[in-house]
């Protein structure tokens, strides 16, 4: 007997529950975690954010750009 969660086409299926950009972020900094990055609670909300429309993410990737560029002086 297949797992109830199994899709009839073979794929897995979430059980109607909404996937929120609190999931999916949460999805996102777990798999970071599992390669050994550290995502702290509040870059896990500003993923959330981003995810949701709430915050630029082009705001923010230049905010990151411009931090690594001030602790790398050779950085282009």
């Amino acid at each position: 007997m297949l797992n109830s969660n199994f899709g009839k086409s073979g794929g897995f299926t979430m059980p109607n529950k909404p996937i929120t950009s609190e999931f999916l972020a949460a999805q996102a900094a777990g798999s970071c975690r599992i390669e050994g990055l550290k995502v702290s609670a509040e870059e896990e909300r500003l993923m959330s954010d981003i995810i949701a429309g709430r915050v630029d993410a082009e705001a923010e990737i230049e905010k990151i750009v411009q931090a690594c560029k001030a602790t790398n002086k050779n950085a282009t």
